[in-house]
């Protein structure tokens, strides 16, 4: 009886292991197929659909679509054919605006520094004042070299006439060769010393190259200065010149001597200039290239470092240019 009873509980227990491994098996289909309902709705954009809790039928591949699968496909597909390709941002149609920006710059304009350690003397000029070719722009305290320069010079006359008295003593047969050498190179050496004492005094003051302005001034008379102390900026009374950047493919049509118009926003008045200068490289990233335009006269109203904008006429003067930079001939308004 009691291996009966033994019998009797395992085969219960073997049947109530198979009945949750069958339902476990049916729940993991049926979340399945759920899983890919999902997605297959979210990628078209409609809603989930309604799944039973009953076993399907059939799984024939071959079956028709939904209908709501084959009006999508033929919105994707409608849509699709009505796209037109798109136009190609980088092709040779240029703009009709060709104006660039453009800075103002000085044709000539240095930076005058002290050669020597001395005191400022004179130094009467500030910060916009003009000056004429030859001024003394500022003068140091050079009495020690003058004073060195005099000595020397009296060196040297007594040297010269005792050089030109052993020459005399050398005809008579007095003095030895030797001696007659000495006296030259004594004398040599004198001149010499006068050289370098002069150009020393040279550097006592610094003197206006040509007629301009003072752009700024960065020391005071009776400072005294060490050398290489950066003192003072000038720039030249010149027509004043503009630097901006243009497309490389301009180079085209523009060349050396293109005219332009400039205008500034500071005096809000427009002035006529040339190109004069087109630097030799282009940039690789931008695709643009340096030119200097120059004014065709002096502005009094125009200062260095005013700013506005660099513009090339459409019927651009072919009597100016026959070809642009790169060899080609100037074309017309629209071919450029």
């Amino acid at each position: 009886m009691k291996f009966s009873k033994y019998i009797q509980n395992i085969s219960f227990r073997v049947t109530a292991i198979f009945c949750l491994t069958f339902m476990s098996a049916y729940m993991l289909s049926n979340i399945s197929n759920r899983e890919k309902a999902f997605i297959t709705a979210s990628a078209h954009g409609e809603s989930m659909p309604a799944f039973s809790n009953t076993l399907p039928m059939s799984d024939n591949k071959n079956d028709n679509k939904s209908d709501s699968e084959s009006a999508h496909e033929i919105d994707v597909a409608t849509m699709l054919n009505s796209i037109s390709p798109a136009s190609d941002s980088s092709t040779d149609t240029e703009d009709d605006d060709y104006t660039v920006q453009a800075v103002l710059g000085a044709k000539r304009q240095i930076v005058i520094a002290s050669g020597i350690n001395s005191k400022i003397t004179k130094f009467k000029l500030d910060s916009g004042d003009r000056f004429k070719r030859g001024d003394i722009l500022i003068q140091y305290d050079c009495t020690v070299d003058q004073g060195r320069l005099n000595e020397a010079l009296s060196r040297q006359r007594v040297t010269e006439n005792q050089l030109a008295a052993y020459q005399r003593l050398l005809q008579l047969g007095s003095v030895s060769d030797i001696e007659l050498m000495i006296a030259r190179e004594n004398n040599e050496q004198n001149k010499a010393m006068i050289t370098q004492i002069k150009g020393r005094l040279k550097s006592c003051q610094h003197v206006a190259p040509w007629n301009g302005r003072v752009m700024r001034k960065m020391a005071s008379q009776y400072e005294y200065v060490q050398t290489g102390r950066v003192l003072m900026e000038i720039a030249s009374h010149d027509p004043l010149r503009a630097e901006f950047l243009i497309p490389s493919k301009w180079l085209r049509w523009l060349n050396v001597g293109t005219p332009l118009k400039i205008y500034i926003g500071e005096t809000d008045k427009e002035y006529k200039a040339k190109i004069v200068s087109i630097f030799g490289e282009v940039d690789p990233v931008s695709q643009s290239i340096q030119v200097v335009a120059q004014m065709e006269k002096y502005h009094e109203d125009l200062l260095p470092g005013m700013s506005g904008r660099a513009s090339f006429a459409g019927d651009t003067d072919k009597s100016v240019n026959k070809k642009g930079f790169l060899g080609l001939s100037l074309a017309d308004h629209e071919d450029k």
